[in-house]
């Protein structure tokens, strides 16, 4: 693992350090990594289902023989003194393990899990599809199956071609060894798609990707127990101190997405203040171990990271110093790779650049821009060059935090999470295991409704919502475009097969542009998606007819208002302009008044003095 050049390192030679970093990599893989940090492109490979199902086998073997390796070096159980519990058997970084077994036992238990798993003949059955999701269906008496991914519907990605590559089916395959109640604890952990997030972290490099999985092991173990290697994580894992951390809203995933797609997380100040270093290091893994790392897009094109420092923080943060070894362990073993880290300190902040730096190591390092800036407008400016919205910038002017939309987000995981333990289908932005830890039988009169909330809509998903937040969303303008060309047709069509023909042609047109089309519910404050049914095209057909109604209405005002020019012309000493080649032309500044909140009576006061 990597260590810290020093505890407070000088901004000066920390500048000198990543220079060096910098300067190491080639020309192209500095022009990479500055364009990704700008959204403009990614360093993820191109996915399809044959490359990941040999990536999984490749990393099944490598977590393997990692795991001998590391269970070779660790002293026999038989030279352990006592049972060895969270409160007397320290892990190998000097934090209390939070766990019943040793560090050991469970990585034992692990491998011999892993073992069986991999020994399963139709795992890996070169005819068998890559099973994305595994849907249980085990008596209630069983343990938990293994979940194989983190969606009740396959993701759906294109290739450069527009081609749909990765459209996952359906596998129930499970093992009767690991169904077993010794190795259902490790069920999460075994799962296809939580490794799969290691392997996006690494862009499939699958040493890489085994030494992060292991290290997330016992990081995830260290904080929260076996629990986390069984299922995900929850909000009841955390205590009152930290839920309470937690909507205080100095670590935030906003609810938008940059321009390219990726969801971004603001951490505010000295996170934390206050509160044990257990308790930061628990709320900031739930959300970018669990949350984050839960939407595909963001494995598969990184998370965006925002830390805006304010001027009362200072004291505050140096503590995080005392802790800069558990911050590298944690970048090391986190299920995603950041692709840009912005840190923004205000003037005479500059001190904190070279503790935040030391603390994030060389990897994210590169991708790191360190901004200084005066206010929360220079900020805003300063992430809009990087693609990053600012609606949702949790910074006030006075630098304030709001969470109004972070408790609404709380709201929205409370009810997601309840609904997963309950069996509740899911929508398929959620991307949750479909598996439940002591499920309950539900009989056909008790089935559990589905769950189909949505807390943050891909970057081309249409949103529907009153009240026009979301019209210059990237999706609903190209809805919009899609519409202004496909209207043109409209009135060609008379007849009832017609008008149905042509509206399946623009619905067939907006699906395989890649739109997708989102309702906003106003009663639960989350999305629901719309599948192509009335309700859609009812909605379609409606903003057809607007579009029509508006391209009619710019129409007649620009021939109107040729026509009004005309008369203005002929009124000029009975001649008109043409004839004497005259341009007329009107203008008046009245428009502008007001819009600098100036009072009437000041702004009267100041045309007099100009008349």
């Amino acid at each position: 693992m990597e260590t810290s050049q020093s505890l407070l390192a000088d901004p000066k030679d920390v500048d000198k350090i990543m220079a060096d970093e910098l300067n190491a990599l080639s020309f192209h893989d500095r022009e990479a990594l500055s364009e990704e940090v700008h959204g403009v492109r990614s360093l993820a490979p191109e996915e399809s289902p044959k490359m990941i199902k040999k990536a999984l086998h490749d990393l099944q073997f490598e977590i393997e023989a990692r795991l001998s390796n590391v269970l070779a070096s660790l002293p026999s159980l038989s030279n352990s003194h006592g049972p060895q519990t969270s409160e007397n058997h320290p892990n190998s970084n000097g934090t209390r393990t939070n766990s019943h077994l040793s560090r050991r036992e469970y990585l034992s238990e692990l491998f011999a899990a892993s073992k069986v798993l991999s020994s399963s003949s139709s795992h890996f059955s070169q005819d068998a599809k890559y099973p994305d999701t595994v849907h249980s269906n085990s008596s209630p008496d069983q343990a938990t199956s293994i979940p194989n991914s983190f969606g009740q519907q396959p993701a759906v990605f294109q290739n450069s071609e527009g081609s749909n590559i990765n459209k996952m089916h359906v596998n129930n395959y499970r093992d009767n060894h690991i169904n077993g109640m010794k190795y259902s604890r490790y069920s999460y952990a075994l799962s296809d798609g939580f490794r799969l997030k290691f392997l996006r972290a690494e862009l499939f490099d699958v040493k890489k990707a085994a030494a992060r999985y292991l290290t997330a092991i016992d990081f995830l173990v260290d904080y929260f127990g076996l629990v986390a290697l069984q299922r995900p994580l929850y909000l009841k894992d955390l205590d009152k101190d930290e839920q309470k951390l937690l909507r205080e809203g100095r670590c935030q995933l906003l609810p938008s997405r940059d321009r390219f797609g990726r969801r971004i997380i603001v951490f505010i100040g000295a996170m934390g203040n206050g509160y044990s270093h257990r308790n930061r290091f628990k709320v900031v893994m739930y959300t970018v171990f669990q949350a984050a790392s839960d939407d595909v897009t963001t494995q598969r094109l990184g998370l965006v990271a925002v830390f805006s420092s304010v001027e009362d923080s200072t004291v505050g943060f140096f503590q995080f110093a005392y802790h800069q070894t558990e911050c590298l362990k944690f970048f090391e073993a986190v299920p995603l790779r950041y692709s840009a880290f912005h840190c923004i300190l205000p003037e005479g902040l500059e001190l904190l650049k070279g503790l935040i730096l030391n603390m994030v190591g060389k990897r994210t390092r590169l991708i790191t821009r360190v901004h200084t800036v005066s206010g929360i407008t220079e900020t805003s400016y300063m992430l809009r060059c990087f693609g990053i919205p600012t609606e949702d910038y949790p910074v006030t002017s006075s630098g304030s935090v709001k969470n109004r939309k972070h408790i609404k987000w709380i709201k929205f995981r409370m009810a997601l999470e309840e609904a997963h333990e309950r069996g509740a289908e899911l929508s398929s932005y959620n991307q949750l295991p479909p598996a439940v830890q002591n499920q309950k039988p539900q009989t056909s009169s008790q089935s559990v409704p589905p769950f189909l909330g949505i807390e943050c809509p891909q970057i081309y998903s249409v949103i529907f919502r009153n009240g026009g937040s979301a019209y210059d969303r990237p999706g609903n303008v190209k809805f919009r475009e899609i519409l202004a060309k496909m209207e043109l047709e409209r009135e060609q069509h008379k007849t009832m097969a017609e008008k149905t023909a042509y509206l399946d042609t623009i619905m067939s047109h907006m699906f395989s542009s890649g739109l997708s089309f989102l309702l906003y519910d106003d009663q639960n404050d989350w999305y629901v998606e719309l599948p192509d049914g009335p309700i859609l095209r009812k909605k379609v057909f409606q903003a057809l007819r607007d579009q029509s109604a508006r391209r009619k209405r710019l129409e007649n005002g620009a021939g109107g208002e040729q026509q009004s020019r005309r008369q203005r012309q002929r009124s000029i000493g009975g001649r008109t302009a043409a004839s004497t080649n005259h341009q007329v032309n009107e203008s008046s500044t009245n428009i502008f008044m007001g819009l600098d909140n100036v009072k009437r009576r000041k702004m009267e006061d100041m045309m007099k003095r100009w008349i």
